[in-house]
Order: C-alpha cells, then sequence, then structure tokens
C-alpha cells in the first residue's frame, strides 16, 4: 500500500513543473516555406514536440484572432474547468494565406511547431477555487504549413 502511494505521489509530483521554457535550439530545424499543399500524412508527430510536424484539428468557436499581433490562439478544452490548459499560438498570416481567409468550420492543420512555453498561474486572493499549485498553460507557437486530408 505504501509504496502504492509512494509511487502516485512521484508520478503527480513530476508531471508538474513550475515554469518551463522551450524554445527552438540551434539543433531543431527552422520552420519550412509556408506552402498551400497538402503535407504527407506519414511525416506527422503524434504529439506536439518543438521542431515537429503536428496535426491540429482547428475549431474557430475556440480561437481567439489578435490582427495586432498576427495570432491565432487556439485552445482545445477551454470551455471544461481544469488544472491544466493547452494552448496553440498560430501564425495568423500563414493561416491566411494557406486557408485563403479565417476558417468558419472546424479544419485539420498541419503546423509547423516553433516553441512551447509552459507557465503556472496562482491566484492572489485563496478564497477563490483553484488547484493545488495552481493553473498551468502550455502554450504552443507554431506556423501553418497545409491542410491536412
Amino acid at each position: 500500500m505504501n509504496t502504492l502511494l509512494l509511487t502516485f505521489l512521484i508520478a503527480c509530483s513530476s508531471s508538474r513543473s513550475s515554469s518551463v521554457r522551450d524554445s527552438p535550439s540551434a539543433s531543431a530545424p527552422s520552420a519550412p516555406p509556408v506552402a498551400a499543399a497538402t503535407a504527407d500524412e506519414a511525416a506527422l508527430s503524434d504529439e506536439p514536440r518543438v521542431g515537429t510536424r503536428f496535426r491540429l484539428h482547428l475549431d474557430p468557436d475556440l480561437t481567439s484572432w489578435d490582427a495586432e499581433a498576427n495570432t491565432a490562439t487556439f485552445s482545445p478544452g477551454s470551455q471544461v474547468m481544469s488544472a491544466h490548459y493547452t494552448r496553440y499560438v498560430l501564425d495568423l498570416a500563414s493561416l491566411e494565406h494557406i486557408l485563403g481567409t479565417r476558417p468558419t468550420g472546424p479544419v485539420d492543420l498541419v503546423v509547423h511547431i516553433t516553441a512551447r512555453n509552459e507557465t503556472v498561474t496562482v491566484m492572489d486572493d485563496a478564497h477563490l477555487p483553484q488547484p493545488d499549485g495552481g493553473f498551468v498553460y502550455t502554450d504552443w507557437t507554431a506556423t501553418v504549413v497545409g491542410v491536412a486530408r
């Protein structure tokens, strides 16, 4: 019983960190040129990682558009309370170039992940509901390189 509890506590503590910043390293490939061609499905990563191509199911209803910053921020799971939130910050110019305009319905995109940033936010008011350790936000910065089949 104690071994099971210890294993659980180690797994929980190792899955959280207070702040992690991954940026493209010298060995990470630079973003590929934007092309309107359909991307090769076999070359896509199963999960987002810096320097890889990733298939992203973009829902415009969960996307905020910022013309000044030239970004579109897609937040899947943002309508559900959680301790961890994932956001995809897309280059708006590459998105509009590939699609011709902003999407009006869900679309499968191929994106090139260029950076990862993880932050933890703790509310100042201890009486507000929040998870132990605060809310974790993982932001993946990406450039749209194609439309997935």
